[in-house]
């Protein structure tokens, strides 16, 4: 029963982990793209006055 307790325990802590590590990526990428967006707007805006030329 403890070896049972302890791998459980072993297992837990492996979970929140891999948990942090991906929050941490999440968060990387968020701000990333974040960052991003006003380049975006940028180019939809130019898309935009492109697509107005051609009409």
């Amino acid at each position: 029963m403890e070896a049972e307790a302890r791998m459980s325990r072993e297992a837990w802590t492996r979970a929140i982990d891999a948990c942090d590590l991906v929050h941490g990526e999440v968060m990387s990428l968020r701000t990333t793209v974040l960052g991003q967006i006003p380049e975006i707007r940028e180019l939809q805006a130019a898309d935009r006055r492109r697509q107005t030329v051609i009409s």
